[in-house]
């Protein structure tokens, strides 16, 4: 409705990766191991600023591709005094791309907040090829190879590689003007435990949502994988528990994502848990609710329940199957965000 939808068959050229092109360099952050790449040049689309880049991250299994969207409002978004800017920080689930995703449910949330939003998609597909420059404590070393990303090696390295690049993207923020109290992390699904992950281990002043995600990983495997796969993901389960720790969290961290712990740890006032009952992917015995309550930590957060009668309510855009409960979020964000 609003001109922001689209599929790989018809990829508008204002959010293309011109992957047959040559890359400019936009160096933004001086953060070691962190590239920026600018594929196309900012557009303004329904009244919002629109930039596609994409960011090569360094880590222990070398170099990641990470695919981004910034939106910035052309009023600038609501200001403070001293000047900081209102952000959100958008964490995707798994699986999720712009090309299959409704790009315009997230945009429609940051104009409704009336914020800046920076939106986090780790690339599980495809290559790019082109010049870069990676930065490090060290001089520039240029890279001109392709890259290609393969969904295992983006995995192995999600949760001690993202979690610290998206460190780096808040510091870069903080370091622009932004309090981490004002730079609101929103994650769905996977992406509810990222930001619990960074919130709790970096920013614990920062407002959380979590939107139907899990309270562990291992839990969750262990639940999903016999609805997936029936018997054999039965047979299944209880080896991948136990790979798992090992895959996300190394010999150092054998409890990855394991957001019932990690809520604790964040000392803001605005946690929020929002949740669907009917969740076909995050069933509710292994969402984060159920966890906090088991542990009885549940203690101030939040907690939104989406009452949405649809088939599909963990990827159907719930501002549509639960419109009242999504102004709900929408108004508490607001009021963690400290906008009128």
């Amino acid at each position: 409705a609003d001109g922001l939808d689209f599929t790989p068959a018809d990829e508008p050229s204002w959010l293309s990766s011109e992957r047959g092109n040559r890359a400019h360099d936009r160096i933004r952050s001086d953060t070691p191991w962190v590239l920026q790449l600018q594929l196309n040049s900012p557009v303004e689309r329904q009244g919002l600023r629109v930039e596609r880049l994409r960011l090569m991250s360094g880590g222990f299994l070398g170099l990641a591709e990470l695919d981004t969207v910034t939106v910035q409002q052309p009023s600038k978004g609501p200001q403070e005094p001293g000047g900081g800017n209102r952000w959100v920080m958008w964490f995707v689930g798994n699986g999720e791309f712009y090309e299959a995703d409704q790009l315009s449910a997230k945009l429609r949330l940051a104009k409704d907040l009336g914020v800046k939003y920076f939106d986090l998609q780790p690339a599980r597909r495809g290559h790019f090829s082109g010049a870069a420059v990676l930065l490090s404590s060290g001089p520039r070393r240029p890279c001109s190879r392709r890259v290609d990303t393969w969904p295992p090696v983006i995995l192995c390295g999600l949760r001690p590689c993202l979690v610290s690049d998206m460190d780096a993207f808040l510091e870069d923020l903080t370091r622009h003007g932004a309090r981490p109290e004002h730079v609101l992390l929103f994650g769905h699904s996977m992406g509810g435990a990222v930001a619990t992950e960074l919130a709790a281990r970096y920013s614990p002043y920062s407002p959380v949502v979590s939107k139907q995600s899990f309270s562990s990983l291992s839990l969750e495997a262990s639940l999903i994988l016999p609805l997936m796969l029936g018997s054999a993901g039965r047979v299944l389960a209880p080896l991948v528990g136990i790979l798992l720790p090992f895959v996300f969290g190394g010999p150092l961290n054998l409890t990855p994502f394991d957001s019932a712990r990690r809520w604790a740890r964040i000392r803001s006032p605005h946690k929020l848990l929002v949740f669907h009952r009917q969740d076909e992917v995050i069933p509710m015995e292994a969402s984060v609710l159920v966890g906090l309550r088991r542990n009885r930590t549940l203690g101030d957060t939040t907690c939104v329940e989406l009452k949405g009668n649809c088939r599909t309510p963990h990827n159907e855009d719930w501002a549509v199957h639960s419109h009242e409960e999504y102004q709900e979020t929408i108004a508490l964000m607001r009021t963690a965000l400290d906008i009128p």
